[in-house]
């Protein structure tokens, strides 16, 4: 995970979640199962919000067991795959 990743993942939480605390997320913050308790909706425009930042675009296949929406490092450490993996 990059900390340029981490910090524009955060801040997109905090848009998301109307507060200002995302910016003092840890790596290991919940992001679905506890910590954060986004809903369904919130979590689609979670989703809808990374891939514009990060001009990505995420299959439902991707996330269809959950693992890269369980913390924030694991959300950051996914975006960070996703764009190495981009072809020029």
């Amino acid at each position: 995970m990059t900390t340029t990743t981490h910090n524009r993942v955060a801040a997109i939480i905090g848009q998301i979640t109307g507060t200002q605390s995302a910016g003092n997320l840890s790596p290991s913050t919940p992001i679905i199962n506890g910590g954060l308790h986004l809903d369904s909706v919130a979590i689609l425009e979670l989703l809808l919000a990374l891939e514009k930042e990060f001009s990505i675009e995420l299959a439902a296949w991707e996330l269809s067991d959950a693992q890269a929406l369980q913390t924030l490092s694991t959300m950051s450490d996914f975006i960070d795959k996703k764009l190495a993996g981009r072809t020029s």
